[in-house]
């Protein structure tokens, strides 16, 4: 129960109080802490042979003899949830260093439980990012040992849930900025919520109420706390769920850098058609023809600033500090070099995917990962 280390933090504490030597033993009387250094690892022999190990033992000068390398003093044993685990014993007179005794026990005492809870949390800890790593894995969500540990960290896998990834600067993502991040964002969160460090990032699995008013009360959430780049996926209303969720998280921060999206709180639904069209771009390689004309840069900046527009010629116009008819010039130069109409739904949802869109795509190349 008691370590080497941990017997000679005792040992230490204690010698920078007092002025006596202090020796920190097992319950077989073996030395692990001394102020002594030659004294480590050997016996204590009036400790091993007393007939209780729970009798506090006192050695005066007559009966040092006795024993073989035992010093006067006091021994007093040292508990852990009433049980004897060990000895600890101040070196000295016992009428002189009696009046410590007591003091130095619950020091010991009060270091071994302190040690204990730290070893016990850090293990707690553990156990909680392998089973948030499982669950973003979507490995585990259904098997039985999975469901374990949930029920030993009382994570109750059937509230709805969301994901949340995090990407401070590259400047600020240092293991140790991460950590303290993680830190801060872990004092904001529930019982039922998770935020782990992954690679370059912080993942947040974060509890939500499934209402219309969700998005506006999580990028709330994340502005109070002043969260660097945030990226949300997708409502899980199931466990299996929230891997989806994660990963569309990871999508939405892609194509977000894709197409140079500045905001601070991005959600997957502000770019679920571009991320369709971004994952298409990257599998399936989609683009213009080789033959089709390439669009001056004003028009492609018109297309994007009139999907962005809702298709209002008007506001369109406001927005490029344009007149109505110079955006309709605009549009002709458009249809006789693509042969495809802004104005027509069918034609301006493909001139965004491919002109627009794809446009983006490479310009923003280097910071698609």
């Amino acid at each position: 129960m008691i370590s080497n280390e941990i017997a000679q933090m005792i040992v230490d504490r204690t010698m920078a109080i007092l002025s006596y030597n202090i020796n920190v033993m097992d319950e077989k009387g073996i030395i692990l802490g001394s102020g002594d250094t030659k004294r480590r690892g050997t016996i204590h022999e009036a400790v091993k042979y007393r007939k209780n190990p729970a009798d506090h033992l006192e050695i005066h000068p007559k009966e040092v003899e006795k024993w073989n390398g035992v010093d006067q003093g006091i021994n007093l044993s040292i508990y852990y949830e009433n049980r004897t685990i060990g000895t600890i014993g101040i070196t000295g007179p016992p009428g002189e260093v009696r009046k410590y005794g007591e003091l130095v026990k619950m020091t010991a005492e009060m270091i071994i439980e302190q040690r204990y809870l730290l070893d016990q949390v850090q293990y707690d800890e553990r156990i909680r990012r392998e089973f948030l790593y499982q669950w973003l894995e979507d490995t585990h969500a259904n098997d039985r040992e999975f469901k374990r540990k949930a029920d030993m960290l009382g994570i109750d896998l059937d509230i709805p849930r969301i994901v949340i990834c995090v990407f401070p600067p590259s400047d600020r993502n240092s293991r140790a900025h991460l950590d303290q991040l993680e830190r801060k964002i872990k004092t904001h969160l529930r019982p039922q919520e998770l935020a782990t460090v992954l690679e370059d990032r912080i993942v947040i699995i974060k509890t939500i109420a499934l209402s219309e008013e969700y998005e506006t009360k999580l990028k709330e959430w994340i502005r109070f706390l002043h969260l660097p780049s945030s990226y949300v996926g997708t409502p899980a209303s199931e466990a299996s769920e929230v891997a989806r969720s994660y990963q569309r998280s990871l999508m939405t921060r892609k194509t977000a850098a894709a197409t140079s999206m500045k905001d601070d709180v991005v959600f997957y639904g502000q770019l679920s058609l571009e991320v369709l069209l971004y994952d298409l771009y990257q599998n399936d390689g989609f683009s213009v023809h080789q033959s089709d004309e390439p669009l001056p840069e004003v028009l492609i900046a018109t297309l994007k600033t009139y999907v962005e527009c809702d298709g209002k010629s008007a506001k369109t116009a406001d927005e490029l500090y344009i007149h109505r008819n110079t955006l309709q010039y605009r549009f002709a130069n458009i249809l006789n070099i693509t042969g495809r109409e802004p104005r027509n739904v069918r034609d301006l949802f493909y001139l965004y995917a491919t002109r627009v869109f794809l446009h983006s795509f490479k310009e923003q190349e280097d910071l698609i990962q």
